[in-house]
């Protein structure tokens, strides 16, 4: 079993560097070609954490709540053209401060086409919504940021005085869930400085993460473009290496055959990772004037493919974006069995 484990890794990484330098086009052209994959939402871009390792501390938008006739817009267009999986959150923001949040998740999981609703959350706003109505609301996933139940620790990496509110909004989360008989999947992702086993050791969170369905744990993260320094972690946290600044002269990222992620203002992105401001090359339009078919297969967005593919350019957000995923052949692999093409 370790033999073949090894076998398929060589194989897997000889086959990833020579579509590397010789990309699929005929199934990058399918992609371009075809629908959307997946939506991302940004309902609110508001945050009620100040995290040391997130891009919301250098954000200029102006703080909002999407209307509710652009949502369903959104919403209208995308079961349209064959829906798939839908998010709420984008670059910044907590879902959970979105008052309207339950009334959008029920209007969007009215279409068959929407399979997938999930989104990321610190879970401090989470007793404002009520447990039961958002697990019983129609959501499929949810990915729980937080540091354990240290609360000091909590207080140092999400610069929030709501550390015990979190704790017990995450136990009555995951305890809920498991007496609904698991309607939502939930992840907790560990943002810490501290290492697994201590924050395990503690006797309640360990509860918790054994009820959960994964527990994910981050030790490197994003410089959000340079605006983050490795001084600005406290020890344990490390800003993640450029270990594939070489490939991406050749390889466009994933994002730009992925999730459209439609910002609070209507504003149109292909990165819904690290575009915060809404104001970078990704950019392709508002949905205010657009149809979200228009804006996957606006002229813009065709350029940026092409211009990358062919070491041309790489717009400016990217070029030192530590976040950079290349789409290789693995990935061209998983996405040709999820389209069935």
């Amino acid at each position: 079993m370790m033999i073949n484990r090894i076998l398929y890794r060589i194989s897997r990484s000889i086959r990833e560097t020579y579509y590397l330098y010789f990309p699929d086009y005929n199934f990058l052209s399918i992609l371009e070609n075809n629908l959307v994959w997946g939506l991302t939402i940004e309902t609110c871009n508001i945050c009620n954490a100040n995290c040391i390792f997130c891009g919301y501390q250098y954000q200029k938008r102006k703080k909002k709540i999407m209307p509710e006739n652009m949502y369903k817009k959104i919403i209208d267009d995308y079961d349209s053209i064959g829906g798939g999986k839908l998010g709420f959150g984008g670059p910044i923001g907590d879902p959970l401060l979105d008052p309207f949040l339950l009334d959008r998740i029920h209007y969007a999981r009215q279409f068959s086409n929407i399979k997938i609703i999930s989104f990321m959350t610190n879970c401090i706003n989470l007793h404002n919504i009520g447990v039961k109505n958002l697990l019983t609301s129609g959501l499929n996933n949810i990915f729980v940021s937080t540091s354990g139940f240290d609360l000091k620790a909590h207080n140092i990496i999400y610069r929030s005085n709501k550390a015990e509110v979190m704790k017990n909004n995450l136990i009555n989360l995951v305890r809920m869930n498991r007496e609904l008989g698991k309607p939502c999947k939930i992840t907790i992702g560990l943002r810490t400085y501290q290492p697994i086993n201590e924050v395990l050791n503690d006797r309640e969170f360990r509860e918790i993460a054994e009820m959960s369905d994964s527990v994910l744990a981050q030790y490197y993260y994003d410089d959000w473009g340079g605006r983050i320094k490795p001084t600005s972690l406290p020890k344990g946290m490390k800003i993640r290496p450029l270990i594939l600044s070489l490939w991406r002269r050749k390889a466009p990222c994933s994002m730009l055959y992925g999730s459209i992620t439609i910002l609070s203002d209507g504003t149109a992105t292909m990165c819904g990772c690290r575009d915060i401001n809404g104001d970078s090359e990704l950019v392709l339009g508002n949905i205010k004037e657009s149809s979200l078919l228009e804006l996957y297969k606006s002229y813009n967005l065709k350029n940026i493919r092409k211009y990358w593919l062919n070491d041309k350019r790489i717009p400016n957000i990217c070029q030192d974006c530590r976040h950079y995923n290349p789409f290789t052949y693995s990935m061209l692999k998983e996405v040709r069995i999820n389209a069935k093409c």
